[in-house]
């Protein structure tokens, strides 16, 4: 690494660091959005999901993103300044970073499986036992069939229980009576509801994965620039 760091000389690390900072800030910015966008977008599945494992992501995500941020501004102003402790403060903030990432992007992809058969036993009870007395689960399901344009949780069969039978929101068209054969949605939601989880998990898992190999970069650019700038 000694060689390399001499052969880019202090100005042009300086330079390459605090442009690969500047991506690392935005890409702070990105996965703090997307870590609030799983975080609203799971409360609407929250009477459907029991277990509080998405919800962590999501505030693990946001953690990660509002940390990225402020190292990435303390990695330009160490690479402008060229500050030995601020880039040594950086370099060890950065590991940290390193380690949530690489905690998000396991626990996204190990999650995945489980998501599916949560999803389809919770939908099934709520149908069965909440649906008609709890407001926050009718507003949960009637969100999901509306939102993924499905019916019940394996099949527009789960509603044959209800006296009152499939409710509005299995409606392919508003005002229609879900009673009237052809006028509600075929398929069930469980499949719909794992597809968008697993897809946004892998989106998420990937990009905390993927941003690892990116962000050893700055940091092995910051190691050269402190030493670079002990030698002079």
């Amino acid at each position: 690494m000694g060689d390399c760091c001499t052969a880019c000389g202090s100005g042009i690390a300086k330079i390459i660091l605090f442009v690969l900072n500047l991506i690392v800030w935005i890409a702070g910015c990105v996965i703090l959005g997307l870590g609030a966008y799983v975080y609203i977008e799971a409360d609407d599945f929250s009477s459907l999901i029991e277990s509080d494992t998405i919800y962590n992501f999501a505030i693990l995500l946001m953690a990660t993103g509002g940390f990225l941020f402020l190292v990435g501004l303390s990695g330009c102003y160490g690479a402008c300044a060229e500050n030995v402790c601020c880039l040594m403060l950086y370099f060890g903030l950065m590991v940290i970073v390193l380690i949530m990432q690489l905690a998000g992007g396991i626990m996204a992809f190990i999650y995945q499986d489980d998501l599916r058969a949560e999803i389809e036993t919770t939908m099934q009870n709520a149908i069965k036992n909440d649906y008609d007395t709890n407001t926050e689960t009718k507003d949960s399901i009637d969100y999901v069939q509306e939102k993924f344009e499905c019916c019940g949780a394996i099949s527009p069969a789960d509603w044959d229980g209800r006296s009152l039978g499939k409710p509005a929101s299995c409606c392919k068209e508003t005002d229609c009576n879900p009673s009237t054969s052809g006028t509600t949605w075929e398929s069930g939601c469980v499949d719909a509801v794992d597809d968008w989880g697993k897809q946004n998990l892998l989106i998420l898992g990937g990009l905390c994965l993927g941003l690892l190999v990116f962000e050893l970069i700055p940091m092995c650019l910051a190691c050269c620039l402190r030493k670079l700038i002990k030698n002079d």
